[in-house]
């Protein structure tokens, strides 16, 4: 039997700034698992917020680490979150990887509380200049009749929210625009013709025979009892985790098409490429 550590990032800029070396930590605490085998608890930090958590597990091979990692994870990022609120004057959350992802950095291998962290060293994209006159021309181009879409638009953009609260207020954009505040998007006849139209994207993800419409409400339905997740099977959390990230590309290109149908005269609106495929 070895000793493996699970690494979760919560402070980027931290870990960076450390280079490599494994600091003492602030305090340790243990449990005893379902297996009858002691977990320790290894918090760091520089004085007034959770920077990193280390755990040490127990496991007799690389597979069985995994498999633990698999079944502990989404139980340890949560957990500190709300600890840091508790213990804490700073939220603090696992570092993600990107807007609009729930992916988040985290590192398995053996050794305990004396292994070296991970060395990162980013390259920065470079930023992209801003089109001045394209935002004065846009902000001089919105019609009044349009607040509601852009009371709705404002929160699906804003990269600050999480994935599902973002999810949600396009959904809601949706809704605004074929609906004008009623709540039976679903029924929509025109709703269901657009996505006809423009719901290809949608079918990589929904069952086989399933109507796009009724994915889209089963997805908004996930997101909405998103706190009910802890009552959940372990695949149904994986799933309620992953479905607003994974679905997200395919509704904002819905907004995109709704978008240029209401866009002013001379504006048009393009939705972000897909990925390209990493080079071998």
């Amino acid at each position: 039997m070895a000793v493996w550590h699970v690494d979760i990032v919560l402070d980027l800029e931290w870990i960076i700034a450390h280079g490599g070396e494994a600091p003492e930590p602030k305090a340790r605490s243990t449990r005893t698992d379902d297996r009858g085998r002691l977990v320790e608890f290894l918090v760091y930090g520089d004085g007034v917020a959770l920077n990193h958590l280390r755990v040490l597990i127990d496991a007799d091979s690389d597979e069985e680490a995994q498999t633990i990692v698999n079944a502990n994870i989404t139980l340890w990022r949560e957990a500190i979150s709300v600890t840091s609120v508790m213990a804490t004057s700073h939220y603090t959350a696992a570092a993600t990887l990107g807007a609009n992802s729930s992916a988040h950095m985290v590192w398995l291998g053996q050794g305990g509380a004396e292994t070296p962290f991970i060395k990162l060293e980013l390259q920065w994209a470079k930023p992209v200049p801003a089109d001045y006159q394209g935002a004065a021309m846009m902000l001089a181009a919105w019609p009044p009749e349009l607040k509601h879409h852009l009371h709705f638009l404002a929160k699906f953009l804003d990269p600050n929210l999480p994935a599902d609260v973002r999810w949600l207020q396009g959904y809601r954009f949706l809704e605004w625009h074929f609906e004008r505040g009623g709540a039976r998007l679903q029924n929509n006849r025109e709703f269901r013709a657009f996505l006809d139209q423009h719901g290809a994207p949608l079918d990589a993800f929904k069952r086989a025979n399933q109507p796009r419409h009724g994915f889209v409400e089963e997805v908004r339905g996930l997101m909405a009892h998103a706190l009910l997740a802890n009552r959940a099977t372990e695949a149904e959390q994986v799933m309620i985790q992953s479905a607003a990230t994974n679905t997200f590309p395919a509704l904002e290109r819905l907004v995109v098409a709704v978008l240029n149908d209401i866009a002013p005269p001379g504006v048009e609106f393009h939705p972000k490429p897909p990925p390209e495929a990493p080079s071998s």
